[in-house]
């Protein structure tokens, strides 16, 4: 059925965006790697902005675990979930075997001076089984409406999309933004 035939049914269908059809705009290496290296400082950018309030509301939620066999804190699980959404890990598996490395938790640790091992993925998984999720939801929304309101969304623009960084075949691409 074409666009046009649902539009005359009376159906309301949202917009798609299409990657064009074309070649690389890159002419050279160095091109290239200044692009990703922009759009990676842009990326950063923003999480330094997000992160330290979302990370606020998450340490917030109850920890369900007992307190005698808790070995990483509610916020470092927080961060080790996010950074498997960030990086777009497929599975379990793969995010053990990715992101528990000593290159990334050295990286971390820059950032998150806490952090001393990367928990495991079934450590994350039993977490978020026994606590109440909504609550992470209820937090980023929080966070989003106090975007809006301070009207900063406006400051983490680039090129009028927000930065979104993806990991997979060491891509970055920027996410438009809705509306």
């Amino acid at each position: 059925m074409s666009g046009k035939n649902k539009k005359d049914k009376g159906r309301q269908y949202p917009p798609t965006f299409t990657l064009p059809n074309r070649k690389s705009k890159y002419k050279t290496e160095d091109e290239e790697q200044e692009d990703i290296q922009q759009r990676t400082e842009k990326i950063l950018d923003v999480y330094r902005q997000l992160l330290p309030g979302l990370l606020h509301k998450l340490a917030r939620i109850p920890d369900p675990r007992s307190p005698k066999k808790v070995k990483h804190q509610m916020t470092i699980m927080m961060i080790y979930g996010i950074l498997m959404f960030v990086f777009q890990m497929p599975s379990r598996r793969e995010t053990n075997q990715e992101m528990t490395g000593p290159r990334l938790l050295k990286h971390l640790q820059a950032v998150f001076p806490e952090l001393t091992d990367m928990p495991h993925q079934d450590t994350l998984c039993r977490l978020l089984e026994k606590m109440d999720v909504d609550q992470i939801e209820i937090a980023y929304i929080d966070m989003l409406r106090h975007l809006i309101y301070k009207k900063k969304f406006k400051n983490l623009l680039h090129q009028k999309t927000l930065p979104c960084g993806s990991r997979r075949n060491t891509k970055i691409r920027d996410e438009p933004m809705l509306g």
